[in-house]
C-alpha cells in the first residue's frame, strides 16, 4: 500500500521541519491493516451521501427549483431532501463510531471482535435501507417497509454498537 511504502521511505525533510518520524508512519501502516470492515462500511456510508446528494440535485434540475425543500409530504423534492437529510444526520456519527472501534482495536493490537464487525455491517445495511425507503417513498406520511426496517435497525443496532465500544478494554 502507499502508506506502507511511505513508512519504508526515509524522509527527505531535515529533522524538525515537520517530517513525521518513520516509526509513526510504520505504526499508521500497521493500524490501517486492521481497517477492513469498518473502512468498507464507512466508505459505503460516504458514497451513499454523495448518491443521495446527487439525487437531490437531479430532482432540483428536473423540477426547475434551485432553492427550498418542496411543498408537502408527497413532493418529490421534499422526499429527496428528507432522504438525504436523514442519512447525513446519522452517517457522521456512525462513521466516527466505526473508525473509533477499529483504531482502538489496532491500538490494542487485537483484531476487531466478530460481534463488532457484524454490528457494523448490520448498522450500515440499516442506514442504506432507511435511505432507500425514504428516497423511494410516494408519501413521507406513509413509511415504506424498507424505511421501517432501516429505522428499527438503526435504533437497535446503533446503541448496541455504542455500548459495545464502551466495553472495549485497555
Amino acid at each position: 500500500s502507499p502508506l506502507t511504502r511511505a513508512a519504508r521511505t526515509p524522509s527527505v525533510l531535515p529533522s524538525g521541519c515537520g517530517a513525521p518520524p518513520a516509526q509513526s508512519l510504520t505504526h499508521l501502516a500497521d493500524e490501517s491493516a486492521h481497517m477492513g470492515i469498518a473502512l468498507r462500511c464507512a466508505t459505503v456510508l460516504g458514497l451513499a451521501t454523495y448518491v443521495l446528494g446527487f439525487h437531490v440535485s437531479r430532482v432540483r434540475i428536473r423540477t426547475k427549483r434551485g432553492a427550498g425543500d418542496g411543498d408537502g409530504p408527497k413532493d418529490e423534492l421534499r422526499i429527496a431532501v428528507r432522504a438525504f437529510g436523514n442519512h447525513v444526520e446519522y452517517a457522521g456519527i456512525i462513521i466516527a463510531q466505526l473508525l473509533y472501534i477499529e483504531l482502538r482495536m489496532a491500538h490494542l493490537n487485537e483484531p476487531t471482535p466478530r460481534w463488532a464487525n457484524w454490528l457494523m455491517v448490520l448498522l450500515t445495511a440499516s442506514r442504506l435501507a432507511a435511505a432507500a425507503g425514504l428516497a423511494t417513498s410516494d408519501d413521507l406520511r406513509r413509511p415504506t417497509l424498507l424505511r421501517r426496517i432501516g429505522a428499527l435497525g438503526t435504533y437497535v443496532i446503533g446503541p448496541a454498537l455504542t455500548a459495545g465500544a464502551a466495553l472495549i478494554d485497555e
